[in-house]
């Protein structure tokens, strides 16, 4: 009877291990292709408009959705909802993600995290020291978003 707990067990643990790999594969491969297709929308595509402090990102004459991109097409990304900011993003040279942050919806950053040349999570200090240029890069489109 313990031979079977102990196979119920390695087959649970296989499966579930399986299932894990396959949706981060799903997950890399739409990364992957958001990444790829990234050309649709650049910052100089958009405008914004402050409303008691918030900040809405709007594409013609609606409220943008999506992704916009530096105009550069490849160092920076911002993600929106409905004309609000939701997230940005900077890369390294080598296209891995730099830092990322999540955006409230008054504006205020939280939820910073940073990465290395290779892909691993450094603290804010380390990058800052480590990474001048994209800190910089990172302070010009704050401010790029806050009062373009």
């Amino acid at each position: 009877m313990i031979n079977m707990k102990k196979l119920f067990l390695i087959i649970c643990i296989s499966l579930f291990s399986i299932s894990s790999n396959a949706q981060f594969a799903e997950i890399q491969a739409k990364l992957k292709t958001n990444r790829n297709n990234k050309v649709e929308t650049t910052f100089s595509q958009l405008s914004k408009i402050q409303v008691n402090g918030c900040t809405y990102i709007y594409k013609g004459n609606a409220m943008f959705s999506g992704t916009a991109w530096s105009n550069d097409k490849k160092s920076a990304e911002l993600r929106c909802e409905e004309g609000q900011i939701h997230e940005t993003t900077i890369y390294h040279r080598n296209g891995k993600v730099a830092m990322t942050n999540s955006i409230a919806i008054y504006g205020d950053y939280y939820n910073d995290i940073y990465f290395d040349e290779y892909g691993n999570k450094i603290d804010r200090n380390d990058f800052k020291q480590r990474y001048k240029y994209l800190w910089n890069k990172a302070s010009v489109l704050e401010k790029e978003i806050r009062n373009r």
